[in-house]
């Protein structure tokens, strides 16, 4: 017999939204609820407020949209999947 961990995620179940940095490793939690545009966007495309290193996002740019309209999804989908037969988990890497 083979035992497997899985780690599940439901939408349900995200109850914020952590953006850090790379190099300093300060972050920012931000509940998932109160997932703002503008709030996003800033963190984005400024530089880290520690340590000053770019984000890498640029205003405007196309990969920056995409990162945007990801955020806007994760707080709409609890909403979109509650009272549904289907379920949506999102699968994360097991701890080694």
């Amino acid at each position: 017999m083979t035992l497997e961990k899985r780690y599940l995620i439901e939408m349900g179940d995200i109850i914020s939204i952590q953006y850090g940095c790379s190099k300093c490793n300060s972050a920012v939690s931000v509940p998932i609820e109160r997932i703002n545009q503008d709030q996003i966007a800033g963190i984005a495309t400024n530089v880290c407020p520690h340590c000053q290193t770019p984000s890498g996002f640029q205003p405007g740019t196309e990969e920056t949209k995409v990162f945007l309209y990801f955020n806007n999804l994760l707080k709409q989908m609890p909403k979109t999947m509650s009272g549904r037969n289907l379920k949506l988990r999102l699968e994360i890497k097991a701890p080694e």
